[in-house]
């Protein structure tokens, strides 16, 4: 009884495990491919790897900039 329970939790775990494994992938890429279009100055490959709304925090002054996708786009 207690080896069923023990192999539904493995495999609960490595599921989740490597659920969270893609997201982060996920998130990473997205970040290279936002960058690889700023230094490309290409637009149309940074809005693919941003929302509807952009904001730019700099920590050490406490600095909170909100933009649109409209707006990022003519500040970009």
């Amino acid at each position: 009884m207690k080896t069923k329970y023990l192999i539904i939790v493995v495999i609960l775990f490595l599921t989740i495990s490597c659920n969270l494994q893609n997201e982060k992938t996920d998130s990473i890429e997205i970040v290279q491919e936002f960058y690889k279009g700023l230094n490309q100055s290409d637009f149309e490959l940074v809005s693919n790897c941003i929302a509807d709304s952009f904001a730019i925090n700099e920590i050490e002054s406490n600095f909170i900039l909100m933009y649109s996708r409209s707006e990022y786009q003519n500040w970009f």
